[in-house]
């Protein structure tokens, strides 16, 4: 959660969404933010040159109408700027309780990684999952700040699956979230190729209960094509085999699905 570095407490409503969005496009690691003048007060300073970022301040103040003397309440808005603690000198993030995941990488995912054929760019940086076409670059947050070492590999392996319906690869339809039962079709391939991937290497992240319903989610969604649940574990499969350097075995079903790259999926 972004947070104000002087009060520590959380944004909230659309200050956290903007300070979010502005740490994931510029990168920052800090989820710390303070005021020019409150990097002054805490003994730093903001570098030249930073662009700040705008939140806003809510209050209701009671107010005395003029001509009934009557009190009501009305909202005074009032805009701030704000700055990343990555964007400050001289002031020190502050002391957290929160423990951070030793990681250590398991040699034989990353061995089934290692083997996917002309792979994705992979970047860790703040933020959430997600796997963007136009660039062919996945995105994941730092490898210490997930819950358990399984739970990174689960969620990269999903990751990884979306990735194999680029053109260049086995060329799925990956369609943005406006595309409701397109969307929903890959989301499932990438949680059942996900969950396949899983299996293969022998790990059973915490993440797997969500995963069951999260597939339950888009069946319900999906209710009225009989067909898809075979359809996409067909091309779960694929994708897992792509993955894997292997093609399917004479005699296999090889269904890729059919459509251009667009969005990005997550």
């Amino acid at each position: 959660m972004q947070r104000n570095l002087s009060s520590g407490r959380p944004y909230r409503g659309v200050n956290q969404l903007l300070t979010q969005l502005t740490q994931q496009v510029r990168g920052y690691d800090s989820p710390f933010w303070l005021t020019y003048r409150g990097a002054e007060r805490a003994g730093g300073n903001v570098r030249r040159g930073e662009r700040g970022t705008l939140v806003v301040l809510w209050k209701r103040l009671l107010v005395e109408d003029e001509e009934s003397d009557e009190k009501k309440l009305v909202w005074w808005i009032r805009p701030y700027t704000v700055f990343n603690l990555d964007q400050v000198d001289g002031v020190d993030p502050p002391a957290t309780d929160e423990e951070r995941l030793e990681f250590e990488p398991i040699e034989r995912c990353e061995q089934l990684l290692a083997a996917m054929p002309s792979a994705p760019f992979v970047e860790h940086r703040p933020g959430g999952a997600f796997y963007i076409a136009a660039s062919d670059t996945i995105t994941l947050p730092p490898q210490e700040s997930f819950y358990d070492v399984e739970g990174y590999y689960a969620t990269r392996f999903h990751e990884t699956v979306h990735s194999t319906g680029h053109r260049l690869r086995l060329d799925r339809e990956l369609a943005p979230r406006s595309h409701a039962e397109a969307y929903s079709r890959e989301e499932l391939i990438a949680e059942l190729g996900g969950a396949m991937l899983c299996g293969t290497v022998g790990i059973a992240p915490q993440r797997l209960e969500q995963s069951a319903a999260y597939i339950a989610s888009w069946l319900r969604a999906l209710r009225d094509d009989k067909r898809m649940v075979v359809s996409a574990s067909q091309q779960a499969q694929r994708a897992v085999d792509y993955i894997r350097g292997e093609r399917p075995a004479d005699g296999e079903p090889d269904d890729a699905g059919e459509g251009s790259v667009a969005g990005a999926s997550a």
